[in-house]
């Protein structure tokens, strides 16, 4: 048989949850991720809790580390503890290592995908709204307040 070839359409937390989850599943199978955007530029980046030095211009750079390495030094301590389950502070690797590609493409229409592709997985989030021509798609809180102030 030949390889399956299976496209996964967003580079989000889901997106690439989906392609590992798809790679260890079924390891004969070819996994590319496609997103016109990659970390940091995702909007999973903001969600999650990933720590990353920023660099401010009107702070001096030594005060910067020293904020750096304080809130390090407490989240490890956190990862460390017996309490880290509850806490939800892991250390994890921000590497995939199951292979797989990764492309930066824009995809306008999943049926773009359909040569290329056996599968076509769609992880694009809010994207899917005019990707697959779905208007009702709107954030989770959106959705969660909406039906407070309905009932």
């Amino acid at each position: 048989m030949d390889t399956a070839r299976i496209a996964v359409v967003g580079a989000g937390v889901v997106g690439l949850s989906t392609a590992v989850c798809i790679s260890k599943l079924v390891p004969q199978c070819s996994v590319t991720i496609i997103s016109d955007k990659f970390t940091p530029d995702t909007t999973s980046d903001v969600a999650a809790g990933m720590l990353i030095p920023h660099t401010y211009p009107d702070t001096p750079i030594h005060t910067q580390k020293q904020w750096f390495r304080e809130t390090f030094n407490h989240l490890f301590a956190i990862a460390n503890s017996a309490e880290a389950g509850d806490a939800g502070v892991h250390l994890v690797s921000g590497i995939k290592g199951s292979g797989g590609w990764m492309l930066t493409r824009r995809i306008d229409d999943l049926w773009e995908l359909h040569p290329s592709f056996d599968i076509v997985v769609n992880c694009s989030g809010l994207g899917s709204r005019q990707l697959a021509g779905d208007s009702k798609i709107f954030p989770n809180i959106f959705y969660f307040f909406l039906n407070m102030k309905n009932n």
